[in-house]
């Protein structure tokens, strides 16, 4: 039977590390219990001493629906190939607040038993910074797209009107009218370069935010 989880005070020193030491068993008819934990549990869940009384798969029960299954697998495999378990997953703490939780534990079999020994740490901060970085890698390659092609269009175009232009003058029967609609055109071209030079300036901006 699941057994409601509860910490060891002969652990209470660990409760300086940014996360929590724990023991994790289960054996082969799938009943699992936490016989130790360090307190720390409590400032990582954001738990009181009355949530200390839930069972595993209460606690299991709390781990973000998204990951359960990768996270129920990760378990499955260490256990099977008795191999060093860890994986990172979202846990849903008190009052609903969700964290980033990074695992790690080694297992040892006895009998028909698989105990893992081990630390979780809070990776939320870690996560939300890579998260950022990710998105202004993103900012930076859109900005870089903009200015090596968008940007390039408009300048193309300006160029080549430059050029019929500088040919209509050159002409001994000058036409006022096709030089006039060769500005138009320039016209159109420049206000293109300028919305790219636009969202450039706009994209710039929300990095620097």
């Amino acid at each position: 039977m699941d057994q409601p989880i509860k910490h060891s005070p002969d652990i209470k020193k660990n409760d300086i590390i940014p996360g929590f030491v724990f023991q994790f068993a289960e054996d082969d008819h799938g009943n699992r219990r936490f016989p130790m934990f360090s307190v720390s549990i409590m400032r990582i869940f954001g738990w009181t001493e009355k949530d200390l009384q839930v069972h595993v798969e209460e606690v299991l029960g709390r781990v973000h629906h998204d990951d359960r299954h990768d996270l129920e697998g990760a378990i499955r495999e260490s256990k099977e190939a008795q191999s060093i378990w860890g994986h990172t997953f979202r846990f849903v703490c008190g009052k609903g607040k969700v964290k980033w939780l990074q695992g790690l534990a080694s297992p040892e079999r006895s009998g028909d038993t698989t105990l893992w020994r081990g630390v979780i740490y809070d990776v939320t901060d870690k996560v939300e910074c890579e998260k950022r970085i990710q998105q202004q890698q993103v900012d930076l390659e859109e900005i870089a797209f903009l200015q090596a092609h968008e940007f390039r269009r408009p300048v193309a175009n300006m160029l080549g009107v430059f050029d019929l232009i500088d040919l209509q003058l050159r002409q001994e029967e000058q036409s006022l009218e096709k030089v006039l609609a060769l500005i138009d055109i320039l016209k159109i071209s420049v206000k293109e370069a300028d919305a790219v030079i636009a969202k450039i300036v706009t994209k710039a901006a929300e990095l620097r935010h």
